[in-house]
Parts: structure tokens; C-alpha cells; sequence
């Protein structure tokens, strides 16, 4: 029963009891049914008890970016509701 820390990655955590736990993503406490696993990427850090959950590390799936505005993007990247996208920059007429 120790207190284990991961360094920034993606990880996948498997809650290896029947009950619901916590760790802590990022210094956000996170919690997980139990037999259920989870992924989550971390950009400072995973902390949790070992006799609770497993982790594995898996590879970084793609992300779209996206605004919190509720912006949609088409498959270049460009907003096709009307907001600037700051992940791309405009082209030149």
C-alpha cells in the first residue's frame, strides 16, 4: 500500500477493486468505479495507491482541436461557425 507517482504521459488506470476510489490527475481528485479503468493524460502529474489501481502506459490517441465556445471544425482544421481558430494561421490574399 504506497503512494505511487507518475510523470507526465498518457496512462490507462485500472481500479483493480469492487469499490469506488480516487487518485489524483494533475492535483485534481479523480474518482473511478470500481473494476472500471480509465485513461487520462497527464501534463504535471498521477498520484494514487497501488493496492488500488494498476497503470499502464499507452500511446497518445489523436486530438481535434476545439474551442470552449462551441466552435466546429472542419477536417483542415478551419472554423466553418464563424470563430477564428487560433491553431492555424490565416493565409495570406
Amino acid at each position: 500500500m504506497a503512494q505511487i507517482r507518475l510523470r507526465p504521459s498518457t496512462w490507462k488506470l485500472k481500479n483493480t477493486t469492487g469499490n469506488k476510489a480516487s487518485f489524483r490527475l494533475d492535483y485534481e481528485l479523480i474518482d473511478v468505479d470500481g473494476n472500471s479503468e480509465i485513461e487520462v493524460q497527464a501534463l504535471r502529474m498521477v498520484s494514487f495507491d497501488d493496492s488500488v489501481f494498476s497503470a499502464f502506459r499507452s500511446a497518445p490517441s489523436p486530438q481535434t482541436p476545439s474551442g470552449n465556445v462551441g466552435s466546429v471544425l472542419d477536417s483542415s482544421g478551419q472554423s466553418i461557425s464563424g470563430e477564428i481558430n487560433p491553431y492555424i494561421t490565416p493565409e495570406k490574399k
